[in-house]
């Protein structure tokens, strides 16, 4: 059991107790037991994480000191400081491979970092010392390469989490640059390439990944495949394509155990209809608008445009199965950015995002009021953030402005003591 799972049971057991279903020596028992497993867990992941930065932190710290008087050494000692942090990290991967007891997570953890960073260094210098030029962007591409038989074979958390922004980083810079080596589009083979940490999975159910891998890779993928549309794409083809990857994360099926966790333990979700909701709230101004979805853009839609509405399509299929409705809800917002794909009238398109997120927050609204679940705090925050952006627009008076401020921050007040006072939908 996890952390969430002996928190949850912890809340539960003086609810157990009171309707006698255990005893008051079981629910002590299990209080310890549960107490003992989250600090277990706990310290695990605040060692790992102290372990990463201090990888980080000495790997840093020894490219400093080779740096120092780099012009007045010779090409041979330069050549052998430049191997060295990398030879160093590499025998101490090895040792945590061949010992017969497998060490703590925070080594492992300090170990890999220290050697993501001596690979790059070691590029990047000999590099130097040979005049090798070429651009950044494939240095990027090669670094990362070499580091992911680390990741298979230690799996290193943190290791990953670097290799996710080097591959993004990559495909940003091949997106701008003139003549890529590599084409962007390889990205999503990058991606693949980190998997769940391949070689260890033995062809069975991948574990599920930390939260902080799932955190860093929901906006790096996106950003990933972000340059990549743009390297072939103007900016409107980009959001829209965009919209259709946030569609996916609020879409992508998971299991019920999954679903019933907090939104900040599933960054896929939380990130995509973060993103979604923000633009239409952008969208809503006209102006913006106007400048995103130009005429220019206005083009068949690619190749990529319809794998990815295929794939939103029966996301949203299984999802309706599901009875996720409210995720059906927020990812509707990306259909109606891809209305100027299929009508060839004017650019005022501000009226239907506003209209769409009015509709949107009283979908989170209502259903509480009839006995069913729903997100009443969050639809009446979406309708206060809605009136006050609409109201922002018009050309009156900063008094009034100032009043219909504090009406709307008053009405949001009072509807969240009405709704805490209220018994909750079952």
């Amino acid at each position: 059991m996890s952390a969430g799972h002996h928190r949850w049971l912890l809340e539960q057991i003086p609810v157990w107790e009171k309707e006698g279903l255990l005893t008051p020596a079981a629910a002590t028992s299990l209080r310890e037991r549960s107490a003992i497993a989250i600090q277990k867990e706990s310290g695990s992941h605040a060692q790992a994480l102290f372990g990463a930065f201090g990888g980080l932190l000495v790997g840093t710290g020894i490219l400093v000191l080779i740096g120092y008087n780099w012009d007045t050494l010779s090409r041979s000692l330069r050549l052998i400081l430049s191997f060295l942090p990398l030879l160093i990290g590499q025998a101490m991967a090895f040792w945590i491979l061949w010992r017969s007891r497998p060490v703590a997570g925070w080594i492992k953890e300090c170990v890999c970092v220290f050697q993501f960073l001596s690979v790059g260094a070691c590029l990047a210098m000999v590099s130097q010392i040979y005049q090798a030029g070429g651009d950044p962007t494939d240095l990027l591409l090669v670094w990362s390469l070499l580091t992911i038989p680390m990741i298979w074979l230690l799996r290193s958390h943190a290791a990953a989490v670097l290799y996710l922004f080097t591959i993004t980083a990559w495909a940003i810079g091949s997106a701008e640059s003139l003549h890529p080596v590599l084409n962007p589009w390889l990205y999503p083979v990058l991606v693949l390439l980190l998997g769940g940490y391949w070689p260890t999975l033995a062809w069975r159910t991948p574990p599920r990944l930390p939260i902080l891998v799932r955190w860093a890779a929901a906006p790096t993928i996106m950003a990933g495949l972000g340059a990549m549309i743009a390297h072939s794409g103007g900016h409107g083809i980009v959001i829209r394509l965009l919209l259709l990857c946030a569609a996916g994360y609020v879409l992508l099926p998971v299991p019920a155990e999954i679903r019933a966790e907090s939104i900040l333990k599933r960054p896929f979700s939380f990130s995509g209809a973060t993103f979604l909701i923000c633009s239409a709230f952008v969208f809503t101004f006209s102006d913006e608008w106007t400048w995103l979805f130009d005429r220019p853009d206005r083009t068949a839609p690619p190749f990529l445009w319809w794998c990815l509405a295929v794939v939103d399509l029966l996301f949203a299929a299984i999802t309706a199965a599901q009875g996720r409705w409210m995720a059906l809800a927020i990812a509707s917002l990306a259909a109606t950015a891809q209305i100027p794909f299929l009508t060839i009238v004017g650019n005022d398109f501000g009226w239907i995002f506003t209209a769409h997120l009015f509709l949107l927050s009283l979908v989170m609204m209502l259903p509480s009021f009839f006995g069913k679940r729903g997100a009443p705090r969050m639809g009446a925050l979406l309708l206060s953030i809605l009136v006050l952006c609409r109201f922002s627009n018009f050309n009156v008076s900063l008094l009034i402005k100032g009043l219909v401020f504090v009406a709307v921050g008053a009405g949001f007040i009072f509807f969240n003591i009405f709704m805490a006072r209220r018994k909750p939908a079952s």
